[in-house]
């Protein structure tokens, strides 16, 4: 049941443009003037008469790993509207499945994948509800549908994948809900609804531990599984497929195949439906030409990045496209950063980014002399790009604290000079090439490391 609203609930209260089509009052405020004519009455004896269906639930193939803490939160939830969104495969359907279970009886769900237009968002609800179209009139389907289920009385609907049809629900739900008081609805969508009295849970990908005890618990494996995790971005869809190619694969090999794991069938009501790759097609060409760009830009960073990192490598509209992309969930933001999960990110990097590497590389070389540890797999990105003085240089700064000191070496191969000579016997130094270090530390004219060196060497007296 639905009980107190938690303190991660967001209630929205300003009606997204385009929508609704009759201004709708707020959930559960009485209509103003309700019609109690002979239709009316008909429309509410169909709801009554209609036999409580719970429709065809995918089933719970797989028991769910974490998330008690998000389920507690949205099970004390007091809205009649939840909405759960996140980005694709982060496991918004397996969560309301698991609500839904919770409270089969009297409960519907109604799938509205690639459902667009209100008619079809319509017909899919009636037929979800069992309400035969010939029941009702077609004056105003709108509030038909709501007078039927009024009719029904208490009944809880799951609205699943509903991001195709957002603009038509936007219109329509808050109608029914208004004349329906006893009518709760759960809808999973990557997009908020953006109506009066919405209340909104973004659902995140799982905690590191959690992520790793789902690849355990799918794989049979124990051990090896945390860098697989990572690369994944703990992305509860990516790693059932990561997990199912540990049979064949090791954890490291299978995080280095992320890209064709996004080709793997996803199965929903036991058959096989889309791939992961479809999916993020889909949400894709959702988008405007703009935003396609903005995140198919966004696609050359290795990790999280900041607005105005996204701002040089997005270019004009970059703030405004981010922000659109947001509220899509399908850019993330993480503490001061944003972030494209890992499935999302590789999708990307298949589109054309235009001159993104260019701007990237550019963004992070006029930066070299100020950059801190954070950066290293942008530095790795740019520098790879772009293989220029000052990035080389940027890059072995952080290698030589960070490590591996090998790398620090390639990356100044090609370089020369004091301050190359300096890092490059700072690395030869911690692989234990004392003699290398120490020649390089003379060419630097590094004479405290020299003397350093020596001293490593047992060349006291030289010292």
């Amino acid at each position: 049941s639905i009980g107190t609203p938690s303190a991660s609930t967001t209630c929205t209260s300003r009606v997204s443009p385009g929508a609704p089509r009759v201004p709708p009052p707020s959930i559960g405020a009485e209509v103003d003037a309700q019609p109690t004519n002979e239709s009316t009455i008909i429309h509410r004896i169909a709801g009554i008469l209609t036999p409580v269906t719970t429709s065809s639930a995918p089933p719970i193939l797989t028991p769910l790993v974490g998330r008690a803490g998000l389920l507690a939160e949205v099970r004390a939830c007091a809205g009649r509207l939840v909405t759960l969104t996140g980005p694709p495969g982060v496991g918004k359907t397996r969560l309301a499945r698991e609500l839904f279970e919770e409270r089969r009886e009297g409960a519907t769900w109604i799938d509205l994948a690639g459902a667009v237009a209100e008619d079809e968002v319509q017909a899919r609800v009636a037929d979800g509800l069992g309400l035969r179209p010939s029941w009702l009139e077609p004056v105003d389907l709108v509030d038909g549908l709501g007078w039927a289920i009024e009719g029904r009385g208490e009944t809880w609907v799951v609205l699943d994948e509903a991001e195709s049809c957002v603009d038509a629900l936007r219109r329509v739900l808050p109608r029914w809900l208004a004349l329906a008081p006893e009518l709760r609805a759960l809808v999973t969508s990557r997009e908020r609804l953006g109506v009066a009295d919405e209340a909104l849970f973004d659902v995140p990908p799982l905690e590191p531990d959690e992520a790793v005890a789902q690849l355990r618990a799918r794989s049979g494996l124990e051990t090896g599984l945390e860098p697989l995790a990572a690369a994944l971005d703990v992305v509860p869809l990516a790693l059932e497929i990561a997990a199912a190619r540990l049979t064949l694969l090791s954890p490291d090999a299978a995080a280095e195949r992320l890209p064709s794991q996004l080709d793997v069938l996803t199965a929903r009501g036991g058959r096989a439906r889309a791939s992961l790759r479809d999916t993020l097609r889909g949400a894709w060409l959702a988008l405007d030409p703009e935003d396609q760009r903005a995140v198919d830009r966004c696609g050359v960073f290795a990790g999280p990045f900041t607005v105005d990192a996204a701002e040089a490598v997005v270019g004009e509209g970059a703030l405004d496209a981010l922000q659109r992309l947001r509220d899509r969930s399908l850019v993330a933001r993480r503490g001061e950063r944003l972030q494209l999960y890992a499935p999302i990110r590789s999708f990307a990097r298949e589109q054309d980014a235009g001159d993104a590497a260019d701007r990237h590389a550019a963004y992070f070389e006029a930066r070299a002399e100020r950059l801190d540890v954070s950066p290293l797999d942008e530095l790795r990105a740019a520098h790879a790009h772009r293989p220029s003085r000052p990035l080389a240089l940027a890059l072995a700064r952080l290698l030589v604290r960070r490590g591996p000191p090998k790398e620090a070496l390639d990356a100044l191969e090609d370089h020369d000079g004091p301050v190359v000579d300096a890092l490059r016997g700072r690395a030869l130094e911690t692989l234990g090439r004392i003699d290398d270090a120490a020649a390089a530390f003379a060419r630097a004219g590094d004479l405290a490391a020299l003397a350093s060196a020596d001293l490593a060497r047992g060349r006291i007296e030289e010292a």
